[in-house]
């Protein structure tokens, strides 16, 4: 699975498909590829951590992707 942990529908609606993904198929192998965000704004950062919470239980691999703001 492949989602950004910024906003609110990438963090929680993510760990939500990866917990109903475990309770429906708990035999498989659920890796996570998540892009964590910038710094930007208080709010992005807090839904993150929510979400990663659940995607560590909830998986058995996770990769992490750093957004990067390029300010010229």
């Amino acid at each position: 699975m492949t989602h950004s942990l910024g906003g609110g529908t990438g963090s929680g609606m993510g760990a939500l498909v990866s917990t109903k993904l475990r309770d429906e198929y708990p035999d498989a192998v659920i890796q996570t590829f998540s892009i964590m965000p910038s710094l930007v704004t208080a709010v992005e950062p807090y839904n993150a951590i929510l979400g990663l919470n659940k995607l560590i239980a909830s998986s058995d691999g996770n990769t992490m992707f750093e957004n990067y703001d390029h300010v010229a």
